[in-house]
């Protein structure tokens, strides 16, 4: 007979499981913490350098008024003009005020349109989900993960077609799908270091770290899959 005293084992296992979950704990304030601090400047340049452009370009025309139709002064209010919208560009993506405002739906109805008009790849949207089936501290994680994934397939996967789903089932699950090039999975999830692995490590720690899980598919000429799922 063999007696084997596995209490120090189990021990040391307790320890890293509670080590490990700390270290969740931790990742997940920080993600959230960094959130917290790109709305900060978002608000800031809106209030800030939006607020200021607005003031600039109320004179510049009040100048145009006054003095009669001038190229130089056309040109300065155009040129106003357009430093606003990157501004307001820059606030988007730095945190969407549609998010805040009127929630996780409208924001995604906003963005694939703003999508379509800027790669025109066509999206086929489906959002069988109320606003108020989706906890607050998830709509955040959804919007970068639909983000990055659509920015992705932009730069990557050579499609004209992506279906987009959010819905409710037994989970909250979120699909992107596009009919592009596709990729050798194996060797993408290996690069390590590459711009492309930081995408889907980024992607899936998001939904990791929010309680969900991720699912990526994809095989040369087959395009690309994205899941994330969420409990209820």
């Amino acid at each position: 007979m063999v007696v084997t005293d596995l209490t120090e084992h189990m021990a040391k296992d307790k320890v890293l499981r509670e080590s490990e979950e700390r270290l969740r704990d931790l990742s997940s304030r920080l993600l959230t913490a960094h959130e917290e601090e790109r709305k900060r400047i978002a608000h800031e340049i809106h209030d800030s350098l939006g607020s200021s452009l607005g003031v600039i370009k109320f004179k510049a025309e009040k100048l145009l008024g006054r003095i009669g139709k001038s190229d130089d002064v056309d040109d300065l209010i155009r040129t106003i003009q357009g430093t606003a919208e990157e501004v307001r560009r820059i606030q988007s993506a730095l945190h969407p005020p549609l998010l805040d405002d009127v929630g996780i739906l409208a924001t995604i109805n906003w963005f694939t349109r703003e999508f379509q008009k800027a790669s025109g790849i066509r999206i086929e949207k489906r959002l069988d989900i109320e606003e108020k089936d989706i906890p607050v501290s998830t709509r955040i994680v959804i919007y970068r993960i639909a983000q990055e994934a659509l920015n992705n397939a932009a730069k990557h996967s050579q499609a004209d077609l992506i279906e987009f789903r959010l819905r409710k089932a037994d989970r909250i699950e979120l699909l992107i799908r596009d009919n592009g090039k596709g990729f050798d999975l194996n060797r993408k999830v290996s690069e390590d270091g590459s711009r492309k692995g930081i995408g889907l490590s980024s992607m899936r720690e998001r939904a990791e770290l929010s309680g969900g899980s991720f699912t990526v598919e994809s095989s040369i000429g087959k395009g690309t899959a994205i899941l994330a799922s969420w409990p209820i």
